[in-house]
């Protein structure tokens, strides 16, 4: 009996343990089934984005054949617009494969185009390689002042460009920073000079700064065109006496007799003085009709600046008791001028686009009317324009007219198209004003939440037709925008992507963290601008103002 009990609790112990290894091992082998699920699924999605990356080279390879000839030649075509799309494709070739050896010559060639034949939107494709190749660093310091060189010729051809005067605002460290670290006084020249006709004054000036910093790395190898360029953009901003303070070989050149130093020399004397008899300003006028170094618009830009200067000297030469006192009440508001209308600028620089002419803030009175209808003034507003020297037209740029609005509320104010200076200007309406300035949404994030923004969420049209950045191409992105364009329109496919950009711009370091992202769809957008926009809309902005 005994015996019986005991085989019973022996077996029982060992069914007990076999179900337990059982178990343990069912939940290994099931463990390890999903183990291989799991990397069956990594594999197929390895396998995916090897497909999708080998496509990409294919479709940049046959696009790269189609434009290159042997020795890095472009086809010719009885097109420029179709050369120049060709040059575009072979950037774009260099910026995926992140190459820019010898990219210099595309941009070169770019450089002998009508500037006409170059538009906002492929300048601002061509901005966004500029960028890149900022950024690239080629083994041979050559390949990089070509390519930095070519940059920047190309760039002070277009210095009416508003997708260019952002990059250079954008880019000021970057720009500043290769420049100098280069070494070569005529890129540093040169930089200086772009800022200098784009009227990034500010911009100028700090750099100025850095480059005087900076002075003995160029005074024994700057050549004498750049010298006399560069101090005379010192005068400019009244630098001049901090970089003459730094000079040690290159002062010899202000003991050269061409006419540009001569000017300078002239110039700085009868500053020193403080004062300017007849001889002197015969001598400036001689001097000024001889120089050479300078282009025409830096030219005009300088002249302004130096015949005002030198006016304020005649002017303290001459006024006495009762005349100083009217001078110092000219700003009083009983001398303000009133103005029935304002002539409105197309972008926020103070300049006029035909004649290059620099405006100055001036206070006026505006007249103000109860609507559209009436022409009888109600009143006048006290508000700053711009004017050439407090005569003539009174202009206002967009973000003066927001400050305007603010005064006026519902009130009507005369404000007319500039469609330059010999031309009838069209009064806008509400509607024209509204459309230009107030309607169409920009970048800024002004007390909106970031939620609030349109993204590429479960909700977007645009993600539901398949358009995303992630393991994606560009030729891909596109062939979903043409369907998306059809199907919900132009607009809305431009703002979304617009304001997905702006969503990520608004997260803390977002132009940092998402920056791969946020080129593509800038890439997209302005892709789209150039296949289908035809002025029926505003197109939107990514900047963060």
């Amino acid at each position: 009996m005994t015996t019986s009990i005991s085989k019973d609790s022996i077996l029982h112990s060992l069914n007990t343990q076999i179900n337990k290894l059982a178990i343990e091992y069912e939940q290994r082998i099931k463990g390890l089934l999903e183990e291989n699920a799991s990397l069956k699924t990594q594999l197929l999605e390895s396998r995916n984005q090897i497909e999708l990356l080998s496509n990409s080279l294919l479709e940049m390879e046959e696009k790269a054949q189609k434009v290159v000839v042997a020795g890095g030649n472009i086809v010719n075509t009885s097109n420029p617009s179709e050369e120049i799309s060709g040059l575009l494709c072979q950037l774009d070739y260099h910026r995926n494969h992140q190459s820019f050896v010898n990219s210099y010559v595309e941009i070169e060639k770019l450089n002998n185009y009508e500037s006409s034949l170059l538009d906002e939107t492929r300048i601002g494709l061509i901005k966004h390689y500029f960028l890149d190749m900022f950024l690239y660093n080629p083994s041979n310091p050559n390949e990089m002042n070509h390519t930095y060189n070519a940059v920047l010729s190309f760039i002070k051809r277009y210095i009416q460009s508003h997708e260019l005067t952002n990059f250079l605002r954008k880019n000021e460290n970057l720009l500043n920073e290769k420049i100098l670290d280069s070494g070569v006084p005529q890129l540093v020249t040169n930089l200086a000079r772009i800022y200098f006709v784009f009227n990034l004054n500010e911009i100028l000036m700090r750099y100025l700064d850095k480059v005087i910093d900076r002075w003995s790395a160029f005074d024994s190898t700057i050549d004498k065109k750049d010298f006399i360029r560069l101090i005379w953009l010192s005068f400019y901003l009244s630098k001049d006496k901090k970089l003459l303070h730094k000079l040690k070989t290159a002062s010899l050149y202000l003991k050269e007799p061409d006419p540009d130093i001569r000017l300078y020399n002239i110039i700085a004397e009868v500053f020193s003085k403080g004062k300017i008899n007849k001889s002197d300003n015969d001598n400036i006028q001689k001097a000024k009709e001889k120089v050479t170094f300078l282009d025409s618009i830096e030219i005009d830009k300088l002249y302004k600046s130096l015949n005002k200067r030198i006016r304020k000297l005649g002017v303290k030469s001459v006024v006495k008791g009762s005349d100083k006192k009217s001078i110092n009440n000219s700003n009083n508001s009983d001398n303000l001028r009133k103005i029935w209308y304002l002539t409105k600028l197309n972008s926020n620089e103070r300049i006029l686009p035909d004649t290059r002419k620099m405006l100055q803030p001036e206070w006026i009175y505006l007249a103000v009317f109860k609507d559209v209808y009436l022409k009888k003034e109600q009143g006048y507003v006290l508000i700053q324009a711009l004017s050439d020297q407090k005569q003539g037209k009174a202009y206002i740029t967009p973000g003066l007219i927001e400050e305007l609005r603010k005064k006026v509320g519902e009130k009507w104010v005369d404000i007319r198209a500039y469609q330059g200076e010999d031309k009838i200007e069209k009064t806008l309406t509400k509607t024209d004003l509204n459309q230009n300035v107030f309607v169409w949404p920009s970048t800024e994030l002004k007390g909106e939440k970031i939620e609030e923004i349109i993204s590429f969420n479960e909700e977007s049209e645009l993600k539901k037709l398949g358009y995303q950045i992630t393991g994606s191409t560009k030729e891909k992105r596109w062939k979903i925008l043409e369907i998306a364009v059809r199907q919900l329109g132009l607009k809305k496919v431009a703002y979304t992507i617009a304001q997905n950009v702006k969503l990520r711009k608004g997260q803390k370091n977002g132009e940092k963290k998402f920056s791969y992202a946020i080129g593509e769809w800038e890439y997209d957008l302005a892709k789209l601008k150039l296949a289908y926009y035809k002025n029926n809309f505003t197109w939107p902005t990514t900047r963060l103002k």
